[in-house]
């Protein structure tokens, strides 16, 4: 695993982050630990989180389980409020995961149904709210100061005020990093801190001072899946250079994260999944080599997988891709 050096973190952070929007407290501590042991082992250090993910519980689970653990950063957020009874929701869908694996269509009904209106939730911004909303995830965490610190989705540019108090505040040594979080891609670059963690494209070449970036898996797989076997039948010789077998669908997604680890250099890339199992076959994939060997200038392989998907754009089957400007 490699990992970037960033000056305002005490460890480095590696390349591959594991998001946890997913984890879980309660009844879900067990399997949350479980994906979380796996990451450790496949050399993740960077952990992602919200005091809104896992129904609330996410933050607390993060903290119980990496107590004790070195050379681990952590990214948590500010400006969507955690929901109540975060433990009850967590059961309910420990005990409904079952009945989804069986009807996939029920996953997003149930979730409509869950959510609040994102009204009632997003855009705290003020300054009192973002003061007890850190000291809270400094409790929750265990730790007694923020690696990094995300504005989580805002709507326009927060106030000034909070802009100079976070910048106070990593001054003093509370914060390492501060910026923005978003779902989006970039529109131009945000003003705001020297982190944002945003959505990737390989066609947007925006980027940040800092880039945690995140979407690749779930918004590319399938349209890099017609690249590859595109690829595949074309021009074979373009694999040769690859530590695994780049034929076999499997490692589809280990060769997505391969590329774009490439194709985005001193960035980190968030994944994230409920099977430790994948964690382990998604991370056993990556050929770090060839992420490594961006430092070596023009690639054929890069070449000719950028072009496959450049070529694409405009067709109907490509992601939506709404952009954030701040």
């Amino acid at each position: 695993m490699l990992s970037n050096t960033w000056p305002e973190l005490p460890h480095p952070v590696s390349r591959i982050g594991l998001g946890c929007a997913r984890l879980t407290g309660g009844m879900g501590l067990k399997q949350s630990a479980s994906v979380i042991e796996a990451a450790l082992d496949a050399g993740v250090t960077h952990f992602d989180t919200a005091p809104s993910y896992g129904f609330g519980t996410s933050e607390a689970a993060l903290g119980r389980i990496l107590q004790g653990s070195r050379n681990t950063t952590i990214a948590t957020k500010v400006g969507i409020r955690a929901r109540g009874n975060g433990n009850l929701m967590s059961a309910a869908r420990m005990l409904l995961r079952p009945l989804v694996a069986q009807l996939p269509g029920l996953r997003a009904r149930i979730g409509r149904s869950l959510a609040p209106p994102k009204t009632d939730t997003h855009d705290h911004f003020d300054l009192n709210f973002v003061r007890s909303s850190i000291e809270q995830s400094m409790l929750t965490l265990g730790r007694d100061r923020l690696d990094v610190l995300l504005l989580h989705e805002p709507s326009s540019r927060p106030e000034e005020a909070l802009i100079e108090y976070l910048a106070s505040m990593q001054q003093q040594g509370g914060i390492g990093l501060y910026g923005i979080g978003t779902g989006l891609e970039l529109k131009s670059s945000p003003a705001i801190g020297d982190v944002v963690q945003h959505r990737w494209s390989p066609v947007n070449p925006l980027r940040g001072k800092r880039d945690i970036l995140h979407g690749a898996l779930r918004w590319w797989l399938p349209t890099f899946g017609e690249v590859i076997s595109e690829l595949r039948r074309d021009n074979k010789q373009v694999f040769d250079r690859f530590a695994f077998d780049a034929s076999d669908d499997r490692n589809l997604a280990g060769l997505l994260l391969t590329f774009a680890l490439r194709d985005a250099p001193n960035s980190t890339f968030l994944i994230s999944s409920n099977d430790p199992n994948r964690i382990r076959a998604i991370t056993k994939a990556i050929d770090w080599r060839f992420v490594a060997s961006a430092q070596e200038g023009d690639d054929q392989t890069y070449s000719a997988i950028k072009a496959g998907l450049v070529s694409k754009i405009g067709l109907s089957h490509l992601p939506t891709t709404p952009t954030l400007s701040l």
